[in-house]
Order: C-alpha cells, then structure tokens, then sequence
C-alpha cells in the first residue's frame, strides 16, 4: 500500500496481552490512542479477537469514512499480520444494521 506511519488514521488490534499490544505500537511509531481495544472488556480471545474487536468498534462508530484502517494481528511476537483497509462505509452503525436488499444479506434464498 506504501502507506507511511501517519497515513493510519485507525487501528484494530488482536490482542495477545497489554504488553505485546505496547510494544506493537511503540515499534512502529503509531499512537495507541487511535486504536479500538477491547483486551479490558473480552482478555485474550484467540484467533477471534481481531474480527470481534473490528465488529465492535465499527458498531461503536470507531472509524470514519475515508479512514485509513490498520488490521494488526500479533502471535506473541512469532508472527505478525498487518492488513490495511481505505474504509468507505459501514452497514451496520449504532442503531443496528442498516435496511438491506434481502439479496445482499444473503437472505433471498432462507426467506423465499
């Protein structure tokens, strides 16, 4: 993407523990301030701590359309994953999922 460190607007993070989230963002130069953490609310779910902690911070109104997004997965320092995401819209906000075209939800087919 050639994105530089103050390119990143957002983040979201797969929360090995407080200290390796620390060092992540102390490595690379990003304030931890711009991320949504939800390692005090749900600790160390796994493999499932990205995608539940993006889900929550998406309902939460964490990003912004036009966001320059960072997805980062740490496996205590072994391995270490960063997706990046120009975010345009979400559909689903605070007041629950937007109305849909039943297609698009995939729900033609189970409500037929």
């Amino acid at each position: 993407m050639a994105w530089q460190r103050d390119d990143v607007d957002k983040t979201f993070c797969h929360q090995v523990g407080k200290t390796h989230r620390r060092m992540l963002f102390e490595a690379l130069g990003l304030d931890v301030a711009i991320d949504y953490s939800t390692l005090p609310l749900l600790g160390n779910t796994g493999s499932a701590a990205l995608p539940i902690t993006a889900a929550m911070g998406i309902e939460q109104g964490h990003l912004r359309q036009g966001d320059m997004v960072a997805l980062m997965g740490i496996g205590s320092g072994v391995n270490v994953v960063i997706l990046a995401v120009d975010w345009q819209r979400s559909l689903v906000d605070a007041h629950g999922p937007r109305s849909l075209p039943q297609a698009a939800c995939g729900l033609a087919e189970r409500t037929a």
